[in-house]
Protein backbone atom coordinates (compact mmCIF):
# COMPACT_ATOMS: atom_id res chain seq x y z
CA UNK A 1 0.00 0.00 0.00
CA UNK A 2 0.89 3.64 -0.76
CA UNK A 3 0.47 6.44 1.63
CA UNK A 4 -0.93 9.60 -0.28
CA UNK A 5 -1.82 13.18 0.46
CA UNK A 6 -3.74 15.17 -2.04
CA UNK A 7 -1.81 18.28 -3.21
CA UNK A 8 -5.53 20.31 -3.10
CA UNK A 9 -4.33 22.91 -0.30
CA UNK A 10 -7.81 22.76 0.70
CA UNK A 11 -8.31 19.26 1.05
CA UNK A 12 -5.14 17.64 2.10
CA UNK A 13 -6.41 14.90 2.57
CA UNK A 14 -4.37 11.59 3.06
CA UNK A 15 -5.36 8.26 1.72
CA UNK A 16 -3.83 5.46 0.45
CA UNK A 17 -3.98 3.15 -2.63
CA UNK A 18 -2.53 -0.07 -3.87
CA UNK A 19 0.98 0.52 -5.88
CA UNK A 20 0.60 0.26 -9.27
CA UNK A 21 2.74 -2.49 -10.83
CA UNK A 22 4.93 0.04 -12.88
CA UNK A 23 6.62 2.81 -11.53
CA UNK A 24 6.35 6.39 -13.12
CA UNK A 25 3.49 9.15 -13.56
CA UNK A 26 0.30 7.96 -12.29
CA UNK A 27 -3.35 10.03 -12.34
CA UNK A 28 -4.90 9.54 -9.08
CA UNK A 29 -8.51 10.79 -8.02
CA UNK A 30 -8.48 12.01 -4.60
CA UNK A 31 -11.26 9.97 -2.40
CA UNK A 32 -12.15 14.14 -0.61
CA UNK A 33 -12.01 16.90 -3.27
CA UNK A 34 -12.63 14.44 -5.92
CA UNK A 35 -10.03 16.26 -8.04
CA UNK A 36 -7.32 13.97 -10.15
CA UNK A 37 -3.71 14.70 -10.47
CA UNK A 38 -0.40 13.05 -11.46
CA UNK A 39 1.65 11.62 -8.76
CA UNK A 40 5.08 9.64 -8.88
CA UNK A 41 5.41 6.30 -7.94
CA UNK A 42 9.24 5.25 -7.73
CA UNK A 43 10.38 1.72 -8.78
CA UNK A 44 9.94 -0.62 -5.73
CA UNK A 45 13.46 -2.10 -4.22
CA UNK A 46 13.63 -5.81 -5.55
CA UNK A 47 12.33 -8.11 -2.86
CA UNK A 48 13.82 -11.15 -1.98
CA UNK A 49 13.27 -14.44 -4.23
CA UNK A 50 10.41 -16.51 -2.53
CA UNK A 51 10.26 -18.82 -5.98
CA UNK A 52 12.26 -21.63 -3.58
CA UNK A 53 9.60 -21.16 -0.73
CA UNK A 54 6.99 -23.48 0.56
CA UNK A 55 3.93 -22.72 -1.00
CA UNK A 56 1.70 -19.90 1.49
CA UNK A 57 -2.11 -19.82 1.78
CA UNK A 58 -4.54 -16.92 1.88
CA UNK A 59 -8.15 -17.69 2.83
CA UNK A 60 -11.04 -15.06 2.19
CA UNK A 61 -14.55 -14.58 2.23
CA UNK A 62 -16.45 -15.38 -0.51
CA UNK A 63 -17.86 -11.58 -2.58
CA UNK A 64 -20.38 -10.34 -4.20
CA UNK A 65 -18.22 -10.22 -7.75
CA UNK A 66 -15.93 -13.29 -6.99
CA UNK A 67 -12.82 -10.71 -7.64
CA UNK A 68 -10.62 -10.79 -4.55
CA UNK A 69 -7.35 -8.43 -3.86
CA UNK A 70 -4.72 -9.35 -1.15
CA UNK A 71 -1.46 -8.83 -0.55
CA UNK A 72 0.97 -11.46 -1.10
CA UNK A 73 2.08 -13.24 2.14
CA UNK A 74 5.54 -13.66 0.97
CA UNK A 75 7.10 -10.15 1.03
CA UNK A 76 3.76 -8.36 1.39
CA UNK A 77 3.76 -5.85 -1.06
CA UNK A 78 2.44 -5.98 -4.76
CA UNK A 79 -1.48 -6.81 -4.12
CA UNK A 80 -2.62 -9.50 -6.61
CA UNK A 81 -6.07 -8.90 -8.15
CA UNK A 82 -7.34 -12.33 -8.50
CA UNK A 83 -10.97 -13.07 -10.64
CA UNK A 84 -11.95 -16.17 -9.22
CA UNK A 85 -15.15 -17.14 -11.23
CA UNK A 86 -16.59 -19.56 -9.14
CA UNK A 87 -14.02 -21.62 -8.05
CA UNK A 88 -12.85 -22.41 -4.66
CA UNK A 89 -9.04 -22.85 -4.98
CA UNK A 90 -6.51 -21.27 -7.73
CA UNK A 91 -2.88 -20.69 -7.46
CA UNK A 92 -1.12 -17.44 -7.94
CA UNK A 93 2.23 -16.25 -8.26
CA UNK A 94 3.49 -12.68 -6.97
CA UNK A 95 5.25 -10.92 -9.60
CA UNK A 96 7.36 -9.21 -6.81
CA UNK A 97 8.81 -11.82 -4.77
CA UNK A 98 7.86 -14.82 -7.03
CA UNK A 99 6.42 -16.68 -4.14
CA UNK A 100 3.53 -19.14 -4.66
CA UNK A 101 0.12 -18.57 -3.23
CA UNK A 102 -2.66 -21.05 -2.84
CA UNK A 103 -5.77 -18.73 -2.47
CA UNK A 104 -9.14 -20.30 -1.00
CA UNK A 105 -12.08 -19.12 -0.91
CA UNK A 106 -14.69 -19.55 1.83
CA UNK A 107 -18.11 -19.90 0.55
CA UNK A 108 -21.54 -20.46 1.81
CA UNK A 109 -22.82 -23.89 1.54
CA UNK A 110 -25.72 -25.58 1.64
CA UNK A 111 -27.09 -27.77 4.71
CA UNK A 112 -26.02 -30.88 4.78
CA UNK A 113 -28.03 -33.82 3.93
CA UNK A 114 -29.18 -36.19 6.36
CA UNK A 115 -28.48 -39.92 5.88
CA UNK A 116 -30.93 -42.96 6.16
CA UNK A 117 -32.48 -42.66 9.03
CA UNK A 118 -32.00 -39.57 10.27
CA UNK A 119 -35.40 -37.30 10.47
CA UNK A 120 -35.77 -33.56 9.30
CA UNK A 121 -37.46 -32.21 12.41
CA UNK A 122 -39.20 -28.69 12.53
CA UNK A 123 -36.91 -26.19 14.77
CA UNK A 124 -39.13 -25.78 17.29
CA UNK A 125 -38.22 -24.85 21.03
CA UNK A 126 -38.71 -27.07 23.68
CA UNK A 127 -41.36 -25.53 26.34
CA UNK A 128 -41.06 -24.77 30.32
CA UNK A 129 -42.53 -27.37 31.07
CA UNK A 130 -40.26 -29.73 28.98
CA UNK A 131 -37.85 -32.35 31.22
CA UNK A 132 -34.55 -31.12 31.35
CA UNK A 133 -32.28 -32.69 28.93
CA UNK A 134 -29.13 -34.32 30.09
CA UNK A 135 -26.49 -32.92 27.66
CA UNK A 136 -23.15 -30.58 28.20
CA UNK A 137 -20.32 -29.77 25.57
CA UNK A 138 -17.07 -30.21 27.35
CA UNK A 139 -14.68 -27.52 26.20
CA UNK A 140 -10.63 -28.34 26.18
CA UNK A 141 -8.74 -25.38 26.70
CA UNK A 142 -4.89 -25.84 26.17
CA UNK A 143 -2.54 -24.22 28.36
CA UNK A 144 1.32 -24.51 27.90
CA UNK A 145 3.20 -26.43 29.86
CA UNK A 146 0.39 -27.48 31.73
CA UNK A 147 -2.75 -29.93 31.38
CA UNK A 148 -5.61 -28.74 29.84
CA UNK A 149 -8.47 -27.39 31.52
CA UNK A 150 -11.78 -28.82 31.16
CA UNK A 151 -14.98 -26.95 31.39
CA UNK A 152 -18.88 -28.58 31.20
CA UNK A 153 -21.30 -26.30 29.51
CA UNK A 154 -25.21 -27.92 30.09
CA UNK A 155 -26.73 -27.85 27.29
CA UNK A 156 -30.92 -27.31 28.30
CA UNK A 157 -33.06 -25.97 25.68
CA UNK A 158 -32.85 -22.95 23.30
CA UNK A 159 -30.25 -22.24 21.33
CA UNK A 160 -26.28 -21.46 22.44
CA UNK A 161 -23.40 -19.37 20.17
CA UNK A 162 -20.22 -20.52 20.57
CA UNK A 163 -16.89 -18.16 19.75
CA UNK A 164 -14.33 -16.58 20.95
CA UNK A 165 -14.30 -14.64 24.60
CA UNK A 166 -15.19 -11.38 23.83
CA UNK A 167 -16.31 -8.99 26.63
CA UNK A 168 -17.75 -6.53 24.38
CA UNK A 169 -20.25 -9.43 22.37
CA UNK A 170 -20.01 -12.68 24.79
CA UNK A 171 -20.90 -15.83 23.55
CA UNK A 172 -23.00 -18.05 25.45
CA UNK A 173 -20.01 -20.61 25.49
CA UNK A 174 -16.75 -18.75 25.37
CA UNK A 175 -13.63 -20.63 24.44
CA UNK A 176 -10.80 -18.55 26.56
CA UNK A 177 -7.52 -18.15 24.96
CA UNK A 178 -8.38 -18.97 21.47
CA UNK A 179 -8.48 -15.78 18.90
CA UNK A 180 -8.49 -18.17 16.07
CA UNK A 181 -12.98 -18.22 16.04
CA UNK A 182 -15.12 -15.96 15.39
CA UNK A 183 -17.02 -14.58 18.21
CA UNK A 184 -19.93 -16.41 17.07
CA UNK A 185 -18.44 -19.15 15.00
CA UNK A 186 -21.17 -21.94 15.30
CA UNK A 187 -24.22 -22.83 17.51
CA UNK A 188 -26.48 -25.32 18.95
CA UNK A 189 -30.06 -25.83 19.09
CA UNK A 190 -32.12 -28.15 21.31
CA UNK A 191 -35.26 -28.83 19.19
CA UNK A 192 -38.06 -31.80 19.70
CA UNK A 193 -37.86 -34.90 18.33
CA UNK A 194 -40.56 -37.20 16.90
CA UNK A 195 -40.97 -39.09 20.63
CA UNK A 196 -42.12 -37.31 23.66
CA UNK A 197 -38.92 -36.50 25.54
CA UNK A 198 -36.83 -36.92 22.72
CA UNK A 199 -34.60 -33.79 21.97
CA UNK A 200 -32.59 -33.24 18.96
CA UNK A 201 -29.20 -31.09 18.80
CA UNK A 202 -28.41 -29.58 14.96
CA UNK A 203 -25.16 -27.57 15.28
CA UNK A 204 -24.44 -25.10 12.85
CA UNK A 205 -21.75 -23.25 11.96
CA UNK A 206 -22.41 -19.51 11.38
CA UNK A 207 -18.67 -18.03 10.49
CA UNK A 208 -15.71 -20.38 10.13
CA UNK A 209 -12.35 -18.31 8.61
CA UNK A 210 -10.60 -21.83 10.10
CA UNK A 211 -12.09 -25.24 9.89
CA UNK A 212 -14.53 -26.24 11.92
CA UNK A 213 -15.06 -29.91 11.61
CA UNK A 214 -16.94 -33.12 13.97
CA UNK A 215 -15.94 -36.22 14.03
CA UNK A 216 -13.10 -35.52 11.59
CA UNK A 217 -15.11 -33.78 8.85
CA UNK A 218 -14.92 -30.28 8.23
CA UNK A 219 -18.19 -28.29 8.12
CA UNK A 220 -18.21 -24.91 6.41
CA UNK A 221 -20.45 -22.09 6.84
CA UNK A 222 -23.73 -22.68 6.52
CA UNK A 223 -23.78 -26.56 7.03
CA UNK A 224 -25.51 -28.50 9.92
CA UNK A 225 -25.44 -31.46 11.26
CA UNK A 226 -27.45 -33.36 14.25
CA UNK A 227 -25.02 -34.17 17.37
CA UNK A 228 -24.78 -37.62 18.79
CA UNK A 229 -23.28 -37.83 22.17
CA UNK A 230 -19.41 -38.42 22.37
CA UNK A 231 -19.04 -36.27 18.86
CA UNK A 232 -16.22 -34.93 18.76
CA UNK A 233 -15.73 -31.29 17.90
CA UNK A 234 -12.54 -28.82 16.48
CA UNK A 235 -12.77 -25.10 16.49
CA UNK A 236 -9.67 -23.47 15.56
CA UNK A 237 -6.78 -24.67 18.36
CA UNK A 238 -9.66 -25.71 20.56
CA UNK A 239 -11.73 -29.59 21.00
CA UNK A 240 -14.72 -29.67 22.73
CA UNK A 241 -17.24 -33.68 22.87
CA UNK A 242 -20.64 -33.32 23.13
CA UNK A 243 -21.22 -35.88 25.61
CA UNK A 244 -24.21 -36.92 28.55
CA UNK A 245 -24.42 -35.00 31.49
CA UNK A 246 -22.76 -37.73 34.04
CA UNK A 247 -20.46 -38.59 30.78
CA UNK A 248 -16.42 -39.13 32.35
Amino acid sequence: MLDLTCPNVECKRNFKIYRPEKPGMVKITCPGCKQAFQFRIEAQQSAVDHSADPEKTVTLDQTPDDIYRFSCPHCGNNPITAPVKGKNLIKATCKNCMGRISLVIDRPAPATELGDGEAVCDFTFLDEDAPKINAVLRVFTKRRFLPDVKVDFPIVKGSYFIGRNDPDNQPDIPLNGDTTVSRRSVQIEVINGKNPGECLYPFTVIKATNPVTVNGKRLRAGESVFLNFNDRITMGKTELVFMAENGK
